[in-house]
């Protein structure tokens, strides 16, 4: 939030894509506009903490189809 701030996140308007959590792989997906790709990457580095806990946060891929990226990642 610090890093882009609330205009920024806005525009961004990330979401995380609850109904593809796998909570055995720890693996998810989250949503942003295309262009929001590498400050998303940045937050994740920046991130200290997410319920008190300190989160291992890293993109494993990308793509502009949610099912492609589903198949690959999640599933």
């Amino acid at each position: 939030h610090e890093l882009v701030g609330s205009l920024g996140a806005a525009r961004m308007g990330p979401q995380v894509m609850l109904d593809f959590y796998n909570e055995k792989k720890q693996r998810g997906i989250v949503r942003v506009e295309h262009n929001w790709q590498d400050m998303l990457k940045a937050s994740f580095v920046l991130t200290e903490s997410i319920l008190g806990e300190k989160p291992i946060l890293r993109s494993l891929g990308s793509s502009g189809i949610i099912q492609k990226i589903v198949k690959k990642q999640v599933s």
